[in-house]
């Protein structure tokens, strides 16, 4: 077996003091607002987090040759590939931040979308977030609604007992 590294570096930055890795006043440094800790989308008088077009038909996705029905972005021009925000307290501490399980289903869903065949190649967060944003804007301009109801499931019953079992397997709560 091979000797393991000293890692003792590494725990003094790991636990150093808070504030004590940067002493630098990013307020002084940069030209900041208060709304500068927010995405572009998050400003009030935009209508929504990304900014939509609407297309006719779907294009082709260029490596696969399938119909991409979400076109994250414009082909040339990097400054308009949506992202995510990686939002941070004045502080330095991430927030606005979640777990999230998505469904096999909906995987995919979004693969179709982006006319991929594999998860890597479908940017799950951005999409989830750009639909979301869009179906949003879309309810509100349109003035309608959407009832979201789960599918009725006769194997409830089961499906809840093989999850409990995994839990208790795995001595998970």
């Amino acid at each position: 077996m091979k000797p393991m590294k000293d890692l003792s570096a590494v725990l003094d930055v790991v636990h150093q003091e808070e504030g004590s890795a940067q002493a630098v006043d990013l307020e002084a440094v940069l030209d900041t607002r208060p709304g500068d800790y927010l995405a572009a989308g998050d400003e009030p008088q935009r209508p929504s987090y990304f900014d939509f077009e609407d297309l006719n038909q779907p294009l082709l996705n260029h490596r696969t040759g399938k119909k991409c029905y979400l076109v994250l972005g414009v082909s040339g021009e990097p400054e308009l590939r949506p992202t995510l925000h990686d939002y941070r307290t004045p502080q330095g501490k991430r927030t606005s931040r979640m777990m999230m399980t998505v469904p096999p289903k909906l995987k995919e869903q979004l693969r179709e979308l982006h006319g991929t065949e594999h998860d890597s190649e479908a940017p799950i967060s951005v999409s989830i977030v750009a639909l979301a944003s869009y179906a949003a804007q879309l309810l509100i301009e349109e003035k309608r609604g959407v009832v979201v109801k789960a599918w009725l499931d006769p194997r409830k019953a089961q499906r809840s007992q093989l999850r409990q079992a995994l839990k208790r397997r795995n001595r998970r709560n």
